[in-house]
């Protein structure tokens, strides 16, 4: 267990002890879900969602959903 420390250093060293060389593991299935990071707070969750986004190689790509339905007849 790794106590929160707001800074970003402290932020990309716990990215970095969790996830190795995620820029070379990035789009591996099995490297992803062999690790986890628990996390008190949406706030931090985001934060370090956005941390680790920038590090994922390539051109970020967006994909909505929708949770309805409209029938159109």
């Amino acid at each position: 267990m790794i106590g929160y420390d707001n800074t970003e250093v402290a932020v990309n060293k716990v990215i970095q002890d969790v996830f190795p060389s995620l820029e070379d593991h990035a789009t591996s299935g099995s490297y992803m879900s062999s690790r986890a990071m628990l996390l008190t707070k949406n706030e931090h969750v985001d934060r370090l969602n956005a941390m680790m986004i920038e590090r994922f190689p390539g051109e970020e790509k967006v994909y909505h959903s929708f949770d309805t339905i409209v029938d159109n007849p």
